[in-house]
């Protein structure tokens, strides 16, 4: 094993020899599902990013393609509204 001298993955694998097996399909379920909630959080932040940056500088909207073709394509009369529908969605 790789990690074998170091003295925290000995102390882990101690551990999870003593435990039972649906301890230990509970250890790794949990541990899992901390994973998932941890992406989660960074993909939470990294949504949140592009909309401080479009209410920070609005007239950026139009210099994207997209976000322009979206404020075209439903009629949008001022960047305000825009940004209030694109945080919405």
């Amino acid at each position: 094993m790789i990690f074998k001298n170091l003295s925290f993955f000995s102390s882990f694998s101690d551990i999870y020899l003593r435990l039972s097996p649906p301890q230990r399909r509970r250890g790794v379920a949990i541990f899992l599902t901390t994973l998932i909630n941890g992406f989660l959080d960074v993909l939470g932040i990294a949504l949140i990013i592009p909309i401080i940056y479009l209410i920070n500088d609005s007239p950026k909207i139009h210099s994207n393609k997209y976000l322009e073709s979206l404020y075209r394509a439903f009629d949008f009369k001022n960047d305000t509204n825009f940004l209030l529908a694109f945080i919405a969605a």
